[in-house]
């Protein structure tokens, strides 16, 4: 029988092998160890996002909140279930909808060349570091109304944030500085818009005057952690999935000169890239009500994580998982969520793929990566490199 904890060594350094059991022998397994449940097939996941029944994300979804000291979480959008979250939903597409990133769209067309062509000029770069992590702070920086020369400031602490240490859930001292850091930054712009009565049409202003069942539940903290979730979260996510797209492009030679000869294959790709190596290693729900899969009992309270990266390998979903290809056409994916938790800033995240993928392999077509120097993320959280050195060819 399979042991399985998200923290141990071999899970950190590689949980694939251990995904593949899960899901032959164990697709809903008991994670003693962390009292918690874990699913790690395509279609358990997929129902578990749409089951409002059995499920909530009012206590938490955040691994470390699901598999660690569990306590009270603040009301931001991915704490919230169907109700609330529906209210909040709906005035973020005035940042998140079609005619937003429309609006949004040229701006990020000039971030990714101004990032592209500062890493061909350097010759040796960083995909993660001197590409694809700026262009997605900066974007998250407009999106959000943040200064844009403060992304780089941001980017360090979502770096820092990311810390882990070996056999320690969730966020380390330096990890929890630096959101502690981003938190003050938007404290001090949130409270200079509530001074002036939030009378602008920033992300902020309508934070401040959000309305659920006649209450405004827009305290400082509360605000400022919504803008970290979209902040911080928006640009995290992206740089890893980038990386990955670069990565497997560099390791099939042939797809990499079809996406090169037809830029229209660049967001199949980058989306192909995002299910074989989705950067959302795991996150979850808890239990609302009695519920059982594959025979097994749970019960309310009881935290259950949800295992993307096992999801987007799962042969009953996908033909041929383990194979990258640019030309799969695959009619469900995982890779955003689904459902009323689908990631908000899914649009946003293709346009920065489609755009990134075109102009980078428009720069530097013949770009190489230095695979003895890939460093992996080590977390329970999420998948991907540090970083993944590269020469512009």
């Amino acid at each position: 029988m399979i042991d399985f904890d998200p923290y141990c060594a071999a899970a950190l350094e590689d949980p694939l092998p251990m995904y593949a059991r899960l899901r032959d022998e164990a697709p809903c397994y008991f994670i003693e160890k962390r009292n918690t449940w874990a699913l790690s097939r395509f279609q358990d996941i997929w129902d578990a996002h749409q089951d409002q029944e059995h499920y909530t994300a009012t206590l938490g979804t955040q691994p470390w909140a699901i598999m660690g000291e569990r306590g009270p979480v603040r009301p931001m959008l991915h704490h919230m279930d169907a109700r609330e979250h529906g209210i909040v939903a709906k005035p973020l597409a005035n940042w998140f909808g079609r005619e937003a990133l429309d609006r949004f769209e040229p701006q990020i067309e000039q971030f990714a060349r101004e990032f592209v062509d500062r890493a061909r000029e350097m010759g040796q770069f960083d995909v993660v570091h001197d590409v694809a992590w700026p262009l997605a702070s900066k974007t998250a920086a407009l999106v959000c109304g943040v200064p844009l020369e403060d992304a780089p400031y941001v980017k360090q602490l979502t770096e820092e944030f990311q810390d882990r240490e070996p056999g320690k859930i969730g966020l380390t001292e330096k990890g929890e500085g630096a959101i502690g850091k981003v938190i003050e930054y938007l404290l001090a712009m949130i409270k200079e818009r509530r001074a002036a009565g939030f009378d602008g049409d920033g992300m902020i202003d309508m934070f401040g005057k959000l309305v659920i069942e006649g209450d405004t539940p827009g305290d400082d903290l509360s605000i400022a952690m919504n803008m970290v979730n979209f902040f911080v979260g928006g640009g995290s996510q992206f740089p890893k999935g980038f990386a990955a797209l670069t990565y497997r492009l560099f390791t099939e030679p042939d797809q990499r000169a079809e996406v090169i000869a037809d830029p229209e294959l660049g967001l199949p790709a980058f989306l192909e890239a995002l299910r074989i190596d989705n950067p959302t290693n795991s996150m979850g729900r808890f239990l609302s009500k009695p519920h059982e899969i594959h025979g097994q009992k749970l019960s309310p309270g009881d935290g259950i994580v949800f295992l993307y990266a096992s999801a987007g390998r799962d042969e009953r979903e996908f033909q041929n998982p383990e194979v990258f290809d640019i030309h799969r056409v695959a009619p469900r994916t995982l890779s955003f969520g689904v459902g009323m938790h689908t990631c908000i800033a899914k649009g946003l995240g293709m346009r920065q793929g489609k755009a990134l993928t075109r102009i980078f392999l428009e720069k530097m077509p013949e770009y190489t990566l230095d695979v003895s120097g890939l460093e992996p993320i080590r977390t329970e959280y999420m998948r991907g490199w540090v970083h993944l050195p590269a020469s512009a060819g």
